[in-house]
């Protein structure tokens, strides 16, 4: 898992409420939080193939995440560390 002994939890996007950005700081104490390096999709799928997120475990979307990633279709799927268990996906809809 890195130079870490925890786990790593990755941001997908950014957190614009400062009650959520409280939650997500405070989940430092049981893992390591991480940003991607990468803008858009072809560089989240090389950054996944390096080898730069093995150890995340979990990720958090944000709606903003869908410029990083694109997707979460097989291509990327098959591209994540297999370390990757969970995903949280921030959203609401209204109708």
């Amino acid at each position: 898992m890195g130079s870490s002994s925890k786990p790593k939890a990755l941001l997908l996007g950014t957190i614009d409420h400062e009650p959520a950005r409280r939650d997500w700081e405070s989940l430092s104490s049981i893992a390591e939080l991480i940003k991607p390096k990468a803008t858009n999709r072809e560089e989240f799928i090389k950054e996944c193939k390096s080898g730069a997120l093995d150890g995340v475990v979990a990720a958090y979307k944000t709606f903003e995440s869908k410029n990083i990633t694109g997707r979460f279709d097989p291509e990327l799927v098959e591209c994540l560390p297999e370390s990757w268990k969970f995903i949280s996906n921030n959203g609401m809809w209204v109708s």
